[in-house]
This record gives structure tokens, sequence and C-alpha cells, in this order.
């Protein structure tokens, strides 16, 4: 079984709209910390699978995504925790195969944190 990250605390820390110097994104596990600036975002996209919260596909430049992939290659399948700038937990999910080159999901399942979510990035908060 793949070694679980110990805390993935502030995996999706992200930007308010006037404080263009904080991260996007912010991903850590058990040994390392990843920090995705907004301009790295090229979009995102959020959806309501059945029966499983929303959905939240967001894409990278493929300078981050590659970044991103050398760090989380040998950590898919592990338990991970996503939390607000704040350190409120929003979910635990597991860190998936990326669904394309330069794109991940996350499946929230509070509707409400999928929605304050998707305006962070949007840059309305």
């Amino acid at each position: 079984m793949a070694r679980r990250v110990r805390a993935l605390a502030l995996a999706l820390s992200l930007l308010a709209g006037a404080a263009a110097a904080e991260p996007a994104l912010v991903f850590a596990g058990a040994d390392w910390r990843f920090a995705v600036e907004a301009a790295d975002v090229t979009g995102y996209q959020a959806f309501t699978p059945p029966g499983r919260g929303i959905a939240l596909v967001v894409s990278l430049n493929p300078e981050a995504a590659e970044r991103l992939a050398r760090l989380t290659g040998e950590g898919l399948g592990e338990t991970v925790t996503v939390t607000d700038r704040e350190g409120a937990v929003l979910l635990e999910t597991v860190l998936a195969e990326p669904i394309a080159r330069g794109m991940f999901a996350v499946t929230l399942s509070d509707p409400d944190a999928a929605r304050r979510l998707a305006r962070r990035l949007a840059g309305a908060e």
C-alpha cells in the first residue's frame, strides 16, 4: 500500500483576489511542499457527479504541471487532507492519477466549500 501522506494541510489554500503574492494552490506531503502561483492556473471547471458532491477540475500550465507531477508521482493513491486558507478541513480524499496532463480533480462533499473554492480560483474573493 502506498505510504500515507501525514497531512496535506493547506492543499488547496487558494488565492484571494487582491492578494496576488499568495499562492493559488499549495500541495504539501510528508516531506515536500509545492506552491502553484495564480498565473499557473489556466482554468477550472466545476461539475456535480451523481452522489459525490461537487468535483472541481483544475488545469495548470505545462511548467507547473511538470513540477507537480515530479513531486506527486510516487504519492498517487495516498490519503490527502484538503484545507482552506484558515486551516479548516474541507475534505479527505485520495490523490488520484491526473485526468490529463496538467489537470487534476478533487471532489468536495460540501457544496458551499466547492463554491468558495471556485470563487477564489476566479479571483472573486
